[in-house]
């Protein structure tokens, strides 16, 4: 029972402590013109549930991020951070396990928003994907800035 509830209280922190992360809007800049009823995937589909809509609405920033000014940006704040998932376990896109845990002890972390562990529909899933790769060149271009800052 003990083993239960701590369980418990861990996934309710780390669901939190991702929440406020994603709350706090430091990590990807979005278009202030990007709404709901610009997304014909959400906008169009009476078949999505509320849970399906959120979703999608959590990733539309990918459709207008635009990868090198973020990068520009990021290095001119000498923010270092890679994205890491909000899932069960770290993982963060384009960054090998075996270096993960140094690079993150020297980088730090920020989470991808909108990217958890589940997916509940084929849009999610493509937009998803569209958010891994944006992550994956993100970190490659962080662990490179993070290891080498005089480049």
């Amino acid at each position: 029972m003990k083993l239960k509830s701590l369980l418990l209280t861990a996934v309710l922190l780390n669901t939190l402590i991702v929440l406020s992360g994603c709350k706090n809007g430091d990590s990807v800049k979005t278009s202030d013109s990007q709404k709901e009823s610009d997304n014909p995937i959400v906008e169009n589909s009476e078949t999505y549930t509320a849970e399906q809509k959120q979703d999608l609405k959590n990733l539309l920033w990918v459709n207008s991020i635009e990868l090198d000014e973020e990068i520009k940006a990021a290095r001119e704040k000498d923010d270092k951070r890679i994205f890491v998932l909000a899932t069960r376990g770290i993982t963060a896109p384009g960054i090998e396990p075996n270096e993960l845990t140094e690079l993150l002890k020297k980088c730090g972390q920020k989470y991808l928003p909108g990217a958890g562990d589940t997916l509940t529909s084929e849009a999610h899933q493509k937009l998803y994907k569209k958010a891994l790769d944006y992550a994956k060149s993100y970190n490659q271009s962080m662990k490179e800035f993070c290891l080498n800052p005089s480049k």
